[in-house]
């Protein structure tokens, strides 16, 4: 999940410095991050689902032409990329974790009505 919500984050980065480009693709082989990411309600990796359709709502706002496809590719079967992308994905286990938040139990009610959504 945390590997949507950056994705999300540099794509619309990315997007905003070349407009012209309207459609973006998603790829992913853990389907249950995917079928996950647009649940509203409160689960383990609820703030990087916010965070990703945060990214992705701003750029379909962007224009009336944008698009975004979330699709599922199966892990570890010849195709191009995918060896180096998993390559990346453990090294990025390595790295310190640039979101240090803490949350009381007050907030949690406010995560399960989506309050926090507004604030991101």
């Amino acid at each position: 999940m945390f590997a949507f919500a950056h994705a999300s984050m540099k794509a619309s980065t990315f997007m905003s410095d070349y407009p012209d480009i309207v459609h973006i693709s998603f790829f992913s082989d853990n389907l249950s991050a995917i079928q996950s990411i647009f649940t509203p309600s409160v689960h383990p990796a609820q703030l990087c689902s916010l965070l990703f359709r945060k990214h992705i709502i701003s750029f379909l706002h962007s224009s009336p032409q944008t698009s975004v496809t979330v699709k599922w590719s199966p892990g570890h079967t010849d195709i191009l990329g995918n060896e180096w992308a998993d390559s990346l994905a453990k090294d990025a286990t390595l790295l310190r974790s640039p979101i240090d938040l803490t949350f009381t139990l007050g907030a949690r009610g406010h995560l399960s009505r989506g309050y926090i959504e507004d604030s991101l």
